[in-house]
């Protein structure tokens, strides 16, 4: 137990705070963009959670795909690999925001999504774990990289889930300034 505690306090005092800032910042001067919010497994839940916070704000956010149905139709009619980036190649615009959110950076549905939003002109955000220079990192303008070593999902999809909570707490803060 202290071991993980310990390992949590490390992630919580080496946030990427100036990456935080420019999220924020992208965010609330950029409501009127569409927001698609994906990851896989626990990463998916992290992705609803946030789309249901930002969708009471106002803000016009999905996560993809939609439901189950369109998951294991993708899944099924395309391939798993597709199941993010078929439903955001059909709905994306130039600088519409895409957050895309996986502990290892490297799972291959979630950088197909990336590598295919960039090519449509979408900002990406990329919340990651592990070594920095996983796929998801290195694509992405804005970089939410928790360093952990390989294999500390708990950690990484912890310390995401807390960073979500205080971006939702920054955009009501900065939503009521407005």
């Amino acid at each position: 137990m202290n071991e993980f505690i310990e390992k949590m306090h490390r992630a919580l005092d080496n946030l990427p705070k100036e990456e935080l800032l420019k999220l924020t910042d992208l965010l609330l001067n950029n409501k009127d963009k569409q927001i698609f919010v994906f990851g896989n497994g626990g990463s998916w839940a992290l992705a609803q959670h946030f789309a249901a916070d930002l969708s009471k704000l106002g803000f016009k956010i999905i996560c993809v795909p939609s439901s189950i149905a369109e998951l294991t139709m993708w899944g099924n009619d395309d391939g798993y690999d597709t199941i993010f980036a078929r439903p955001i190649q059909n709905l994306i615009k130039p600088k519409d925001i895409v957050v895309a959110i996986s502990s290892s950076g490297n799972s291959s549905n979630v950088v197909k999504a990336i590598k295919h939003a960039k090519l449509l002109g979408g900002i990406i955000v990329g919340f990651s774990g592990f070594e920095a220079s996983n796929t998801l990192n290195q694509f992405s303008d804005i970089k939410i990289h928790i360093p952990t070593k390989k294999g500390e999902y708990g950690v990484v999809e912890t310390t995401h889930d807390a960073i979500l909570h205080l971006l939702v707490e920054e955009l009501k803060y900065g939503l009521s300034a407005l």
